[in-house]
């Protein structure tokens, strides 16, 4: 779950994949449906599963660092566990899919860092630099 800044939409991200966008009652506004997004699809059926899957959102963040354009309340980045990071402006009337970005490898947690736009992941077992003793930057 996460509001935008303004506090007139919420985010409800479930361990599917689906995202639904609800107003400030709680109602739903829309449900994202994205290509790029299986659970996202009409007719998607979970299957008996024992935790969350590669679809399941490690973060799920409101941003207004890219918005230039009033028609839109915020941007809302959604961060899967298996590295795919997806970006759709939105508003209270609609949404528009904006980006879509693989890290090559997989998320065991994400923040954002709202003072400097700045998202931070933390890898997965099949990330580069694991079990390497320190980092080195370039």
């Amino acid at each position: 779950l996460v509001w935008t800044a303004d506090c007139s939409l919420l985010a409800v991200a479930s361990s599917s994949g689906a995202v639904e966008v609800c107003d400030t009652v709680g109602n739903q506004v829309y449900q994202l449906i994205s290509p790029r997004i299986a659970a996202s699809q009409p007719g998607w059926a979970d299957s008996i599963r024992s935790g969350p899957v590669s679809a399941s959102y490690a973060g799920v963040f409101f941003t207004e660092a890219r918005v230039r354009d009033k028609l839109w309340v915020s941007e809302l980045l959604l961060v899967d566990f298996s590295g795919q990071i997806n970006s759709f402006y939105v508003s209270l009337t609609g949404y528009q899919e904006m980006s879509r970005y693989s890290l090559g490898w997989s998320v065991t947690a994400a923040t954002f860092c709202s003072c400097h736009s700045l998202l931070v992941t933390a890898g997965g077992p099949d990330h580069p630099l694991t079990g390497k003793s320190r980092l080195v930057g370039r």
